[in-house]
């Protein structure tokens, strides 16, 4: 393949490819930056890959923050079968998902959803209806059953207003300006 000379390469750093070994050797390939995916970066290890990445390359990276969005929590052995027809409660604190229970990020999403509501879970992989509320949770009835792992994208068939970048983006471009202080961030 030939590339002109205006084409970068970005490149995404996953758990195949975080290791100072394979940065570097990606860096040797012609990566022009690289990228860290916070929608599936936990925030407790956003300081150590960025750091890593500074340790094995002078090349910059990105963060690519989540943004506006609503995502689905940690499912049980990340991923839950839910079954047509059955019950689930969407809870709005923080809790491991299984086939009776899932919660939504960020929670105040939860409070914009009624009766009646659908809501779409891994691009409808799985689809809710919401049933009824009951105190801060919903039961929401699954019209669609499947197979839904941790932190997938959610839509709901109404708007609901989002912040430009979430609490997490925000820590991240807080951690992300430290450590430019010290490298080609």
């Amino acid at each position: 393949m030939t590339m002109n000379q205006n084409t970068k390469i970005l490149c995404t750093l996953g758990p195949a490819t975080l290791s100072p070994k394979m940065i570097r050797k990606l860096d040797k390939m012609g990566v022009d930056i690289f990228r860290i995916n916070l929608s599936h970066t936990p925030m407790e290890d956003v300081e150590k890959i960025i750091e890593k990445i500074i340790q094995a390359t002078e090349k910059p990276l990105c963060l690519d923050l989540e943004g506006a969005q609503i995502r689905s929590g940690y499912m049980k052995n990340n991923g839950v079968y839910f079954e047509d027809g059955s019950l689930v409660k969407v809870h709005k604190e923080t809790i491991v998902g299984d086939t009776q229970n899932i919660c939504l990020t960020p929670a105040f999403a939860q409070d914009h959803l009624a009766p009646g509501d659908l809501i779409s879970i891994d691009f409808d992989t799985l689809l809710l209806q919401v049933y009824e509320r009951q105190g801060d949770k919903l039961i929401a009835k699954v019209v669609c059953g499947g197979l839904v792992g941790s932190n997938k994208a959610v839509t709901v068939d109404k708007d609901i207003a989002l912040p430009s970048c979430s609490e997490k983006d925000i820590k991240a471009i807080k951690i992300g300006l430290k450590s430019s202080e010290y490298s080609n961030f």
